[in-house]
């Protein structure tokens, strides 16, 4: 048998080269960051201005989703670097680091106003 009655390039020997990722989902989460920061701490400054008792109830209320967004944003972009392929990873990475970097902002800022505000 003789290989004349196939073509050189044919379309199902080759392979599909795989999908590069975009870039949107660490874009998306560095735009809420970036743009909800400034909201977060003028929120704080407003509070911190009536009395410094509603400035520290302000950080603490603050502190998770600002947390959320800037852990999500560095999960979203290590998600997209080492898991290019898996879409699952990416998307859903994202969230799993939002929620431990909210956790661990917010012990942080409560550890820091029980102790050491307090010696201030």
């Amino acid at each position: 048998m003789s290989d004349e009655g196939v073509p050189a390039s044919d379309p199902m020997l080759e392979r599909p080269e795989p999908e590069k990722p975009g870039c949107l989902t660490p874009i998306i989460w560095f735009v809420l960051g970036a743009l909800l920061t400034p909201v977060g701490v003028a929120a704080i400054a407003i509070a911190a201005n009536e009395g410094e008792e509603e400035g520290v109830v302000a950080t603490l209320i603050s502190s998770f989703p600002l947390g959320f967004l800037w852990a999500g944003f560095w999960g979203a972009l290590a998600f997209h670097f080492l898991t290019p392929q898996s879409k699952g990873a990416r998307i859903g990475g994202p969230f799993g680091c939002g929620c431990l970097g909210a956790v661990v902002l917010l012990v942080m800022t409560f550890f820091f106003f029980a102790t050491i505000f307090r010696e201030l």
